[in-house]
């Protein structure tokens, strides 16, 4: 882990934000795998804690939530929102479904064993700063899919891409709109799609 000397801040290897020595609690070492280097790595007091906790309860969070904020690093979009948050938020959701889909119940592990249902850190509205009141853990696939997209650009381009016509109860949902009620009340086809997306995703959640 890096330190900044101008500064006298050091670099969390769980978190991977910049701290100042006082806030540094846990100091080891690990040996990279392609040249056999030996590293110094530190550890703030949040994420010495929540290593700590995951090591006594053993649950998969710590080794989760520290792959990925390195994840985001890398891609040059770093998590600012505080560990103990992201962390919190895995605790309430283990064993439990995706709360977009309702569909895929989460795995929590290491950012590169990704599948479909891995657990992963959304950002709700891209333009805003990760900060702790912008971040949700969603599973992979609904995090795909949502891309660069808010959460209210891509709930409305999900629902007007609902098929009209298709008999499918698995993976769509059918929607038979009368002419007139679309024509004379289009707020109500709007409650009518809405309705129609909820008992797909409830059918799927089966």
């Amino acid at each position: 882990m890096s330190l900044n000397p101008s500064s006298d801040l050091i670099e969390c290897r769980g978190c991977h934000h910049l701290k100042p020595r006082s806030e540094i609690t846990t100091k080891g070492k690990y040996t990279r795998k392609r040249t056999g280097q030996v590293l110094h790595y530190y550890l703030c007091s949040p994420c010495a804690k929540i290593k700590r906790d995951a090591a006594k309860t053993g649950n998969p969070t710590w080794i989760w939530v520290q792959s990925s904020y390195r994840s985001h690093k890398r891609r040059s979009k770093p998590i600012l929102a505080d560990i103990t948050v992201i962390n919190k938020m895995a605790l309430d959701l283990l064993g439990k479904r995706c709360p977009c889909c309702l569909r895929r119940k989460l795995v929590f592990g290491a950012f590169e064993k990704m599948v479909e249902n891995s657990a992963t850190i959304d950002i709700i509205d891209p333009k805003l700063p990760s900060t702790n009141d912008n971040i949700q853990v969603i599973c992979n696939t609904c995090n795909r899919d949502k891309s660069r997209r808010n959460m209210v650009e891509w709930t409305e381009e999900e629902q007007n891409q609902v098929t009209v016509n298709s008999p499918s109860y698995t993976n769509k949902a059918a929607v038979f709109v009368d002419l007139d009620t679309a024509l004379h009340n289009p707020e109500a086809v709007k409650a009518q799609v809405a309705e129609a997306i909820r008992k797909a995703l409830l059918r799927r959640a089966v």
